[in-house]
């Protein structure tokens, strides 16, 4: 047996105690390698894992990789980092892949997931929570996530950056401590079915031509819930924005910005609901909204510097400016509703404002400044205690075509509010097609210094029930210039155009130290003016425009206490131009007129009142004859300097018709209406048509003029209201010594005949006085012809019935032209009349009855006729052109004796107009009724000479007018009545027969003589006052005639007679006729 040393001992178990401890080195290190970390190759194949545990090993590590195309299939994974450190699942290569799915969960890590290089990391379900990155891809990088939930406790969320990378999420929620989602150098994040984003800073960013999509979901964000920049582009669809983050501070959180040229945010749906700035714009950036609803505590739209904001439909709901555009930025709406606590939309420094429909309420709801611009179509405009629409500075415009403007002013009546339109140290305003009311001041122009401000309205109404309608306003007291000198202070420059527009207001224009330009064309003012000694405003009426004064309603005084109605009802205006334009007076206020005042005796233009083309006044008063000055009652037209041009004058006077009593010169009589301290004509004022009526009397009234080289004499000292030098503010207070006749005093005034008291009477009731009986001697005229025909058929019809001849048709025709006298003269309003009367009768005989020795015939007569008369000794008369219809039924009996009876009854009815030379058809008379009846007692009685035959007649006939009312264009009503009158007519006829052949051929011809009286016609007719009418009284009336039978079924009549009055009334005149009968 060999020895076995110490030494060898001890070497063979130093070997085996080496070689037990290498192999558990050995084992630990392969378990380490399985159990911390999962890292692949595509040279490996695809590694699928289920439900395991992985741990990176350092900062730098991952729990599991897949590089060089490797793959790795994760189920139900557990990813962690070693110490909080290092990466859950990163990818990286082209071709590798990571897919987890089942509630994978990342945890405790610095980055959760990461694919770069063209790698793909794919996670379904499960969570992502990392201190830094919680999703990241680089350099064309892919993830894909659903419904994910991800968590990063220190930065972001999700990050794409680094060339093209991409992540895809949908549903699930991520909460960031800093950004929640980032993409960045061309990449792109798609975020679908309703991600929930939550950050302490910034929901969304895209940066350096990156984009992100985000499709449903919400975004809560502390500071910025959507950034874009440096050309990054955002698409958001149907997304919530919502954050109270810096509630009650200064430092709320924003909804979007933008910023940079080429950087893009588009909202589609959804809504912003932030503290701070709800969509920001800068530098060229563009925000693309469409249906959004926005609400924020501060601002809702916000574009600089050359950015855009476009927005259509939607909503915005701001605390303090909702749409606010600087430094050349662009904001474009469409459809949108806008509502603010204070500015609702805002323009400066050459930014712009473009807004077509939908509305804007605010304080102030639409405010230009320092060069902003704004333009507003079809847009409903409110202010509530603020301006409607407000320009500020040189440069500065507000445009605003179709839409409302509606300005409601609060309870406190101190407070400059409730302004419709407001203009400010050079702004400018044009309308077009706006309807607008205010509850204090319709139009505000403000300015400091000598800066123009223009306000032009087109095609638009504006309303002040209660209120100012231009307001002219100097600097205040506590304006930013209160340290500048007064004599810096210059007065204002303001410009103010209507065309086809109305301002209505309580007061129309309100000045203090003004200057200002008004021109009206084809427009309507209404309300009263009041301007200052110091303040110059010209208005400019062109074009068919209507200046109504009205007394106001409402002015008070710096107590707040209503003016006394006398005040209310003064208005001043510097200078007044009307070209084709009218001044109108209301009617008086509480019994107060009113009085417009023009020039103050102190303007720089000695020319105040200028008048062109038609140039309307309209006044009221009440007539007195022979007052005081101050015991008239009448509108006040009084004119400080001189007067040019002409213009034409309406009175609407009211009150009883009296004279003054004793002796009035006759520059003191009736009223003063017109004066004018300096240079004026005759004719400067001169009413329409000449003359005017008073209170529905006929009586003329006539605008005479006193003053400096008048044809009528001076005016009188005791009727001046103008004063040369006035002494005081106080109406009540005159200086007496300043009074002098060097005046013009344009006086409203009874017109009389030539050399006589009797007042004159408009044209045309000269008309009305001669009608009844023009009426009624047409209406005999009438009878005569029918009478005379009757005659005939009695002659014809036993020869018709001898040879069976049924119906004979007659037709006839008549014409006379006579002269009415008057036994009155033109001072007693004694008329006559020329009379012109044409007329064409027809008619036909329905029956015949024949017995022993009586003859009866029966039929029906129509008449249609047309008549005309012309008034005599009266100036300025026209013709009364009349048409007249009427149906006659006539009965004719005769006795073999030859006594015969003529009857007739006819009714008809009259149309026509009544003229003047001076102003045409005064009044038009429709359905005048008229009725009359006739009998005619005859008898024919032969004589020793063969074929000459005498006829004794006795005609009575009665006529009634039913008349009644007739209303005059001289606002005065005629109250004809129902006049009648008898009319008796006693003569005969001697006629000769001159042949008589066998088949019924007739010549003969008559000679006839009559005495006709006439009664019962001596009226009155009612115009204010009665006035009588002229008998017709006795004439005598004689003629010839011829009647021929010229073929069997023809025969003619013709008569021609001559009437003569017989007293110095009556009608005298000649009367033509003719006739044929139709044998059927």
């Amino acid at each position: 047996m060999g020895f076995i040393s110490k030494e060898s001992i001890m070497h063979k178990k130093s070997l085996l105690l080496s070689t037990t401890t290498a192999t558990i080195v050995l084992f630990n290190a392969h378990l380490n390698v399985h159990a911390a970390t999962l890292s692949t190759t595509g040279d490996q194949g695809s590694q699928m894992v289920s439900g395991q545990s992985y741990e990176a090993e350092d900062k730098g590590g991952s729990a599991i990789s897949a590089t060089s195309g490797g793959k790795i299939d994760g189920t139900k994974l557990t990813l962690t980092g070693k110490g909080d450190e290092g990466t859950g699942a990163s990818a990286s290569g082209s071709g590798s892949v990571i897919n987890l799915s089942n509630e994978t969960t990342v945890d405790k890590v610095t980055n959760g997931l990461k694919a770069e290089d063209n790698a793909m990391i794919t996670m379904t379900g499960g969570s992502v929570k990392a201190s830094t990155t919680a999703v990241r891809a680089e350099n064309k990088g892919v993830v894909h996530l659903n419904n994910v939930t991800i968590e990063s406790s220190k930065e972001r969320g999700l990050f794409a950056d680094k060339k093209e990378a991409q992540i895809i999420m949908n549903g699930g929620s991520i909460e960031a401590a800093k950004t929640a989602v980032e993409s960045a150098d061309k990449s792109v994040v798609e975020l679908n079915n309703g991600v929930e984003i939550t950050s302490k800073d910034v929901g969304l960013i895209a940066k350096n031509e990156a984009q992100i999509i985000m499709n449903g979901g919400s975004i809560n964000a502390d500071i910025v819930a959507v950034e874009a920049k440096s050309k990054g582009s955002i698409n958001l669809n149907g997304v919530t924005i919502k954050s109270e983050f810096g509630k009650g501070t200064d430092n709320g959180s924003y909804g979007l910005s933008v910023e940079g040229e080429g950087t893009q945010i588009t909202m589609n749906g959804g809504s912003i609901d932030v503290i701070g700035t709800a969509v920001e714009a800068k530098d060229k950036g563009i925000v693309k909204l469409s249906n959004v609803e926005i609400k924020s505590d501060d601002a809702g739209l916000f574009a600089e510097n050359e950015a855009q904001i476009t927005m259509n439909g939607g909503s915005v709901d701001a605390a303090n400016t909702a749409v606010w555009a600087g430094n050349k930025g662009l904001v474009d709406l469409n459809d949108v509703a806008i509502t603010s606590k204070d500015v609702g939309l805002l323009a400066e420094e050459e930014a712009q404002i473009i807004m077509v429909g939908g509305k804007v309420s605010g304080k102030y709801a639409v405010y230009a400044k320092n060069g902003g611009q704004i333009a507003l179509t079809n847009v409903a405009v409110t202010s509530n205690q603020g301006d409607g629409l407000f320009a500020e500075d040189k440069n500065t415009k507000v445009t605003m075509t179709g839409g409302t403007v509606t300005a409601i002013a609060g309870d406190d009546a101190k407070e400059n509010e409730g302004i419709a339109f407001h203009v400010r140290k050079g702004g400018q305003i044009d309308v077009s097609d706006v309807f607008a009311t205010a509850d204090k001041v319709g139009l505000e122009l403000y300015n400091e210094k000598k800066e123009e401000n223009k306000v032009n309205f087109t095609n638009t109404k504006l309303i002040v029930k209660n209120g100012v309608g231009i307001n002219l306003v100097k600097i205040s007291d506590n304006d930013e210039l209160k340290a500048s000198e007064e004599d810096d202070l210059k007065v204002f420059d303001n410009n103010i155009t209507l065309k086809n527009s109305e301002i209505r207001a309580d007061v129309l224009l309100q000045t203090t130290e003004a200057e200002a330009i008004l021109t009206a064309d084809h427009s309507i003012l209404e309300g009263s003016a009041k301007i200052g000694d110091t303040d110059n405003v010209i208005l400019n009426l062109n074009n068919g425009s209507q200046w109504i004064l009205k007394a106001s309603k409402t002015e008070k005084d710096h107590d707040d206490q209503l003016l006394d109605i006398g005040k209310r009802s003064r208005s001043d205006i510097s200078v007044l131009n009307l070209n084709d334009s009218s001044v109108v007076f209301d009617g008086p206020t509480e019994g107060h007129y009113q009085t417009l005042q023009v020039g103050t005796g102190k303007d720089v233009t000695k020319e105040v009142y200028n008048a062109k083309g038609n140039a309307k006044l309209y006044l009221n008063a009440e007539w007195n004859d022979g007052k005081k000055i101050g015991e008239q009652k009448a509108d006040h037209l009084l004119i400080e300097g001189d007067v040019s041009g002409s213009t034409t004058v309406y009175v609407n006077t009211q009150g009883s018709v009296t004279e003054a009593a004793g002796f009035v010169p006759s520059n003191e009589r009736g009223i003063s209406l017109i004066q004018v301290s300096g240079k004026a004509e005759e004719n400067s004022f001169k009413l329409a048509n000449g003359y005017t009526t008073v209170s529905g009397s006929p009586y003329k009234y006539t605008l005479n003029a006193y003053g400096p080289e008048s044809s009528k004499g001076l005016a009188s000292a005791n009727q001046m209201l103008i004063e040369k030098d006035p002494v005081a503010d106080d109406e009540s207070v005159r200086n007496d010594g300043a009074k002098g006749n060097d005046f013009w005093d344009f006086r409203l005034q009874n017109q009389y005949l030539a050399n006589s008291n009797v007042k004159a009477l408009v044209p045309q009731m000269a008309n009305y006085l001669v009608m009844p009986s023009v009426l009624f001697s047409t209406g005999f005229t009438d009878i005569e012809n029918q009478n005379a025909l009757l005659t005939d058929i009695r002659i014809a019809m036993p020869w018709e019935m001898q040879n069976e001849k049924k119906n004979p048709f007659f037709l006839s025709s008549y014409g006379s032209k006579t002269t009415l006298s008057s036994n009155r003269t033109a001072l007693e309003y004694g008329y006559g009349a020329d009379i012109g009367y044409a007329a064409i009768q027809t008619g036909v005989a329905l029956a015949a009855l024949e017995s022993q020795n009586i003859s009866s015939y029966f039929g029906l007569l129509g008449t249609y006729g047309k008549l005309s008369f012309t008034p005599q000794n009266m100036a300025d008369v026209d013709k009364t052109a009349l048409e007249k219809w009427g149906i006659t039924a006539y009965s004719s009996v005769q006795h073999n004796s030859g006594v015969y009876l003529n009857a007739l009854l006819s009714y008809g009815f009259l149309k026509g107009n009544v003229f003047n030379a001076v102003i045409g058809r005064t009044a038009k008379l429709d359905d005048v009724n008229t009725w009359s009846a006739s009998a005619t007692l005859g008898k024919k009685l032969t004589t020793s000479v063969e074929g000459l035959v005498f006829e004794p007649q006795m005609q009575i006939a009665y006529q009634q007018l039913l008349l009644g009312s007739i209303q005059d264009a001289d606002n005065f009503k005629v109250d004809m009545g129902n006049p009648h009158q008898w009319a008796v007519r006693m003569g005969g006829r001697l006629t000769k027969n001159v042949s008589r052949v066998e088949d019924g051929h007739l010549f003969s011809f008559y000679g006839k003589l009559n005495l006709i009286s006439t009664f019962g016609d001596e009226g009155t007719i009612r115009v204010g006052d009665n006035f009588r009418l002229d008998p017709m009284g006795s004439a005598i009336e004689g003629g010839v005639g011829v009647n021929a039978q010229l073929f069997q079924n023809i025969a003619l009549h013709g008569d021609i007679s001559y009437q003569q009055k017989l007293q110095k009334a009556g009608v005298s005149g000649a009367t033509l006729s003719g006739g044929l009968k139709y044998r059927f």
